[in-house]
């Protein structure tokens, strides 16, 4: 929970007196904490990870993550904790565990659906491991026009061209729907072609990538599980705005002249 969200929440008072308290409380520890602590871990580049100060000492994993979820998170049905019996002791900096709790659990506030559920198990003899699980499948409603409109300015460009080769093609005798289909489909491959290997790469390395980003601060295995509802739904957007995108501008096929198809 950050300050942005809970100072209109104070302001406009329109909450129950306890959810207001938390509000002032979240707020006062923030400012505490802001001159010690980075906002966000992952805005540091690669190279300067190792700048930052670490503090090790034992924590006890469980009571460390009750504390923290009841700190950060002012609805405490939103969050299931999935912990087990025994009380675990782990060497980690306290400060830099609750701030990447609050990163994680703000970005599935912000990008899935709550309830998250927070489970604890012991993955080896020295390797505790921490799940945070959302329910989200996709991207937010407003981020959709953005991307339509980078895959509208990517795919305007590249007509240009083809509205010449398209009326060169119409002039040997095709028609204006076989033009259109084919060129709607060869977007279509196009987009499909630069998807398939992007989901690969993030399926096998995300995971690496992120433990290598947040090995410097004691994090030394993190696992990404991702559902295929998240990885299939914003790839068939873009493939089918591809298409249709194509399919629908390439009714202005350009007539061209006959000195033109001679020297084409």
């Amino acid at each position: 929970m950050g300050i942005k969200y809970c100072v209109p929440q104070t302001v406009h008072m329109d909450t129950t007196p306890e959810k207001r308290m938390k509000f002032a409380e979240v707020i006062i520890r923030k400012c505490d904490e802001v001159s010690a602590l980075t906002n966000d871990l992952f805005l540091h580049a690669l190279s300067d990870m190792d700048k930052l100060e670490m503090n090790m000492h034992e924590v006890k994993l469980c009571a460390f993550m009750r504390k923290a979820v009841a700190e950060l998170i002012s609805d405490m049905d939103s969050v299931r904790l999935i912990l087990p019996d025994s009380e675990w002791v782990i060497s980690a900096d306290e400060k830099r565990l609750m701030q990447l709790t609050e990163n994680i659990l703000n970005n599935a506030a912000k990008y899935g659906e709550m309830p998250v559920d927070i489970t604890i198990r012991q993955k080896d003899n020295d390797t505790v491991q921490i799940n945070f699980k959302d329910y989200g499948n996709r991207m937010k409603d407003e981020d959709i026009p953005f991307a339509l409109i980078a895959v509208i300015m990517f795919c305007h460009r590249m007509f240009l061209q083809e509205k010449t080769d398209i009326g060169i093609l119409k002039a040997m005798g095709r028609t204006s729907i076989q033009l259109r289909l084919s060129f709607g489909l060869r977007f279509l491959l196009l987009a499909v072609s630069g998807a398939v290997p992007g989901v690969i790469c993030s399926v096998l390395l995300s995971g690496k990538l992120l433990t290598a980003i947040l090995k410097p601060m004691g994090i030394t295995h993190l696992i990404i599980s991702l559902h295929p509802a998240s990885v299939l739904f914003p790839i068939g957007l873009i493939c089918v705005s591809f298409f249709l995108f194509a399919f629908l501008v390439s009714r202005g096929i350009k007539k061209l002249s006959v000195t033109v198809l001679i020297a084409e």
